[in-house]
């Protein structure tokens, strides 16, 4: 089973008592690995959503954010997808190992109009499913 550093408010999370990183694996480090790759800029590789530069960065329609949002997400996790087939392949359990991209929604906010709610859910090979959403404003 793969693991990773706890990365939480950008930084690593630390362990108190012994002084070291706190490790993830699992359905956690999955869902950190989705959040990850929704928060990367773009890269010259597709690797990152960059969710946050759509929102004010040019005018667009409600309609046309939405669409954006999930063309972005679609590519990004294309890109996590082959880059998870490609690579440590043994080390990582089907808890871990995604299998499709299961929904992506975007809607406006009832309260602020230009501000989007968004959901991305995941399946892994394992069956579950890794929800992630967020606000973009």
């Amino acid at each position: 089973m793969a693991r990773t550093f706890l990365i939480q408010d950008g930084g690593v999370v630390i362990n108190r008592s012994s002084g070291g990183p706190v490790m993830v694996s699992g359905a956690e480090k999955a869902r950190q690995d989705v959040a990850n790759m929704l928060g990367t800029e773009f890269t010259p590789d597709d690797i990152g959503a960059s969710l946050d530069t759509i929102v004010g960065s040019v005018p667009q329609s409600p309609a046309q954010v939405r669409q954006l949002i999930r063309a972005r997400v679609t590519r990004a996790f294309n890109t996590l997808l082959s880059l998870q087939k490609r690579f440590n392949r043994r080390s990582r359990s089907s808890v871990e190992t995604f299998s499709r991209l299961a929904n992506v929604t975007a809607s406006t906010t009832a309260s602020d109009p230009t501000a989007y709610v968004f959901r991305v859910d995941v399946t892994t090979v394992a069956g579950g499913t890794i929800s992630f959403g967020g606000r973009l404003n």
